[in-house]
């Protein structure tokens, strides 16, 4: 066995929340979960900086590509609408079982559809922020959030889903 080192760290309330529901649902100590979190980051390696010159390199392609427009020598032969017939109408031959059951999923999607967790990017008043639901929590990294545990843009998912949430939530 390793000889383990003490450390206190903190973490934010919402970050204690998934921790502890995260190690009941393995079996394992927090402490597990952290050494195993640590040893992820260190195996997957340093994100590597990119590299100013190929994206300078790469960008001037793209802009010299730009400013040449359309291929005189290849004219577009096809138009955007006919892409779309052409992919609903395979969509409609190959499966018109599937279109039908999906259609009623949609018509009922307060019955049938209920989120377990996802991450979304909510636009405030000129910032944008993080808000997240994980199997009855919310979280969100604007401040109001941190301080009161609710914040509008909670507040909004919350009302823009409705009942696909399910009604044990905390937000």
């Amino acid at each position: 066995m390793s000889q383990k080192v003490r450390k206190q760290v903190y973490i934010e309330k919402r970050q204690q929340i998934l921790l502890r529901r995260l190690a009941r649902t393995r079996g394992v100590s927090e402490a597990e979960l952290i050494r195993e979190a640590i040893d992820q980051q260190a195996s997957s390696g340093a994100p590597q900086a990119p590299d100013p010159a190929a994206w300078a390199e790469a960008r001037r392609l793209m802009l010299a590509q730009h400013a040449q427009g359309p291929s005189p020598a290849q004219p577009r032969t096809w138009r955007r609408e006919d892409l779309y017939e052409e992919r609903a109408q395979r969509m409609d031959s190959g499966a018109p079982d599937t279109l039908q059951a999906a259609t009623k999923l949609a018509d009922e999607k307060d019955e049938r559809i209920h989120f377990q967790s996802f991450e979304v990017e909510v636009s405030g008043e000129g910032v944008r922020h993080r808000t997240a639901y994980d199997h009855g929590t919310w979280s969100c990294d604007c401040e109001s959030y941190k301080t009161h545990a609710q914040c509008s843009h909670t507040v909004a998912m919350k009302r823009t889903l409705g009942r696909m949430i399910p009604k044990t939530i905390k937000a």
